[in-house]
């Protein structure tokens, strides 16, 4: 006769180091299926672990008294194993699915990464022409000011000038009237 109490499930703990966004998961249909599936298997594992529990699988001494209870546990157990198998092999594709979508998203994220960099030095490189652009215009407005300062410098003088030749004219045409 086995013996089956010397059986033992380890849990089955699927550590993520990096959060996948459930959109991403939700996405990709095929992935959402195999996990739905793996559920249903491991609700039918649950179910029929309960069933073997209330009819006292396990227990010796209710198993004896019981026609054929061996070999229904026997079954039972069987399938339970099978059930286990299939949930494990469909766990094991979304696994791997998981980290194909992962992987696919960090080589994603490092070249935004890469050009969110190439872009930020540009935009610093940008800022840096500014700034030289800003500092050429403020010269050049001041080489404006002070041309316009001479501008209005020279029309005062070309004023003066005008009016002074107008005087001296009109000075010298009426002395020459008079003579």
């Amino acid at each position: 006769m086995k013996s089956y109490s010397s059986l033992a499930f380890a849990p089955v703990t699927i550590m993520r180091r990096d959060p996948l966004d459930l959109d991403t998961l939700l996405a990709h249909s095929d992935l959402a299926e195999q996990g739905e599936h793996a559920f249903s298997e491991f609700a039918s594992i649950l179910a029929l672990a309960e069933r073997s529990r209330q009819s006292g699988f396990g227990d010796e001494t209710q198993r004896g008294n019981k026609p054929g209870g061996h070999a229904t546990h026997q079954r039972d157990l069987d399938r339970a194993l099978s059930l286990v198998g299939r949930a494990s092999t469909l766990l094991e594709r979304s696994d791997r699915r998981i980290r194909a979508i992962e992987s696919e998203a960090a080589a994603g994220v490092a070249a935004l990464t890469e050009e969110l960099t190439r872009a930020r030095a540009k935009v610093r490189d940008l800022e840096q022409q500014v700034a030289e652009a800003e500092v050429r215009i403020k010269e050049a407005d001041g080489r404006i000011a002070e041309a316009e300062c001479r501008l209005q410098s020279a029309n005062d003088w070309v004023h003066k000038l005008h009016d002074a030749i107008t005087r001296a004219f009109s000075a010298y045409e009426g002395t020459a009237a008079n003579r």
